[in-house]
């Protein structure tokens, strides 16, 4: 059980989800592009638990025993991944629970999404059926999960580059987490647990969050809502993460009248106020983040578990286009750019050419575009002046056949506990030869100069919520 200032409550047991040690497809089919998805996403993730594959209409499926029904199973598994017409799922349920099945991933719509009588009755029935028995499900109207841990890949589209590492994610909205799980796979960014909750007839975005939070290899989680529907348990597990020193970083949809409609036809989820939802987030330091995209950089940039004591930030690069655009975008987004010291402003005068102004954002020239070594010395001399707070520097990864060796990025890490940013003015791809280079560094690379402004805001306002504490409310009606 969970209590703080926010309440109490007790979450489901996610884990007969997560980590059920055998699952059943049902529905398995060759013709069928999710049932094989899933299987291949299983055996490439080495499952080390039993999958049961029942279809009547086949007796052997992929070199396995295809078996026509539960019943038929020679014991009852744990996890039934569920790919069967809509009118099927309720009867099949329950036959699952009366053989002992814990969990079950409901990946059909029909059950409750917008205004359809007949979908909110089969959801209702789905969960008093899962309160009367304790059956977790997750969806329905879901993609499945991945548990990196367990190797328990309920997902049906492959994400090639998939890897370990300390993020968890919760999807209200599966298509989106496929979409955006891969992207960040590409970009070195590894997982613990990813679940696309759907409906969320029985297990909830606040079940979910409250497992990640108590989880301990999971030290960042990122969040896609469309609603959240028990508001004050959010509450809890959010001022719990707080206190564990766990960032949330949070997509909220519904900012616009249409995106509430969306959400709720999309999976019933009513959206509330955003500004409420904002309120929220800024007293029990959740991290809003504006786009998918943003998401990607702001979970680089919180990767490396560097919270500043301030958001004052220093920036350097190397083009004078670029401090061009970024000076722009400082100004536009408000960025709070550090007065540097006239110690710094000495030390670097003499390591940049001339012309070029000691201000920040600072323009090497050709100090940082013809020696590395110098440009990390002008970096270092930021890095010690008291008045910055947090650093965000020109810097882009090596792509093949391109090599290059990380030692001066690492020793810059090194240097300095405050918080680094590397960043380039546009997106490009990666290669395993960046992936290398990031992670022997030390230091995230972003991409986007908007993006990355807003990450070292965000880590700014992360790092005082996190000093302060959650303020206490006054009481209402109080003068």
């Amino acid at each position: 059980m969970l209590d703080s200032e926010e309440g109490a409550f007790t979450r489901k047991p996610v884990e007969n989800l997560l980590s059920a040690k055998s699952v059943a497809i049902v529905g398995a089919s060759p013709k069928g592009r999710w049932p094989a998805g899933i299987y291949r996403n299983l055996k490439a993730a080495r499952y080390p638990g039993k999958i049961f594959l029942i279809n009547p209409n086949y007796k052997e499926l992929w070199d396995e025993k295809c078996y026509p029904n539960l019943a038929a199973l020679p014991e009852a598994p744990e996890h039934l991944l569920m790919l069967i017409p809509t009118k099927a799922v309720l009867g099949t349920l329950d036959e699952a629970t009366r053989l002992g099945v814990k969990a079950a991933t409901v990946y059909s719509a029909g059950f409750g999404e917008g205004d359809d009588s007949e979908g909110n009755r089969r959801a209702q029935a789905m969960k008093e059926l899962c309160d009367r028995t304790g059956l977790i499900v997750c969806g329905p109207n879901c993609m499945g999960s991945f548990s990196l841990p367990e190797g328990l890949w309920s997902f049906p589209t492959p994400v090639p580059l998939l890897k370990k590492g300390p993020v968890g994610l919760v999807f209200q909205s599966g298509g989106s987490l496929g979409n955006w799980i891969k992207g960040a796979s590409e970009r070195g960014i590894g997982f613990t647990y990813a679940v696309s909750s759907g409906n969320e007839v029985s297990a909830d975005l606040v079940d979910y969050l409250a497992f990640l939070v108590e989880q301990p290899e999971t030290r960042l989680i990122a969040l896609m809502v469309e609603g959240v529907r028990r508001p004050q348990a959010f509450m809890t597990v959010a001022a719990e993460a707080l206190k564990k020193n766990k960032p949330i970083l949070v997509v909220k949809l519904g900012r616009s009248e249409m995106g509430r409609r969306q959400a709720i036809s999309h999976t019933g989820a009513l959206a509330g106020s955003d500004e409420v939802f904002d309120a929220v987030c800024k007293r029990l330091g959740l991290v809003r983040v504006p786009t998918l995209e943003d998401l990607t950089e702001m979970t680089l940039a919180f990767l490396p578990r560097r919270y500043p004591h301030g958001s004052r930030a220093a920036i350097v690069v190397n083009s004078g286009g670029m401090k061009g655009l970024l000076c722009d975008h400082c100004a536009e987004l408000q960025t709070n750019l550090a007065e540097l010291s006239p110690e710094t402003k000495a030390a670097v005068r003499p390591l940049i050419p001339p012309e070029l102004a000691v201000e920040n954002p600072l323009e090497c020239g050709v100090a940082g575009f013809g020696d590395e070594q110098g440009f990390i010395n002008i970096v270092k001399l930021h890095a010690e002046d008291p008045g910055v707070d947090l650093l965000a520097i020109h810097g882009e990864l090596p792509r093949f056949p391109e090599k290059r060796e990380a030692t001066l990025f690492k020793s810059l890490s090194a240097a300095t506990e405050k918080p680094i940013l590397a960043f380039a003015r546009a997106t490009y791809s990666l290669t395993e030869e960046s992936r290398v280079f990031q992670d022997e560094a030390g230091i995230p690379f972003l991409q986007g100069i908007k993006p990355t402004l807003r990450a070292l805001a965000a880590l700014g306002s992360y790092g005082e919520r996190l000093r302060s504490g959650i303020a206490t409310l006054p009481p209402a009606g109080g003068d």
